[in-house]
């Protein structure tokens, strides 16, 4: 009388704001990775790290703890985002060489 009863359907999950998700029923449709017009994070951090790295370059900001200061951040967080244009810079070198030794 009381059988297992399974049920068996196509289901993704949708992304809504701040992270939650949401369950749709059917196969995920393809679609871009990103929305027209939005920028991946890490690409505005980078972006803000080269900007910082540069205004600290031509004393326009005096030290990481002014940048701090004005940004409502730690230092720390400073720090961290400033450690992105070293990372940027080896990604350039490391992409470049990769194309000379594999042209398309």
């Amino acid at each position: 009388m009381n059988e297992p009863r399974t049920v068996q359907c196509a289901v993704h999950f949708e992304r809504e704001a701040r992270g939650r998700k949401r369950i749709e029923p059917g196969i995920e449709q393809p679609s871009a990775a990103l929305p027209p017009g939005r920028v991946p994070r890490l690409a505005r951090f980078l972006a803000l790290a080269l900007r910082l790295e540069g205004q600290l370059r031509r004393g326009v900001l005096k030290d990481c703890a002014e940048v701090a200061r004005l940004g409502y951040v730690t230092r720390a967080r400073v720090s961290q985002i400033l450690t992105l244009v070293h990372l940027a810079q080896t990604a350039v070198v490391g992409c470049s060489s990769f194309c000379r030794r594999h042209p398309s």
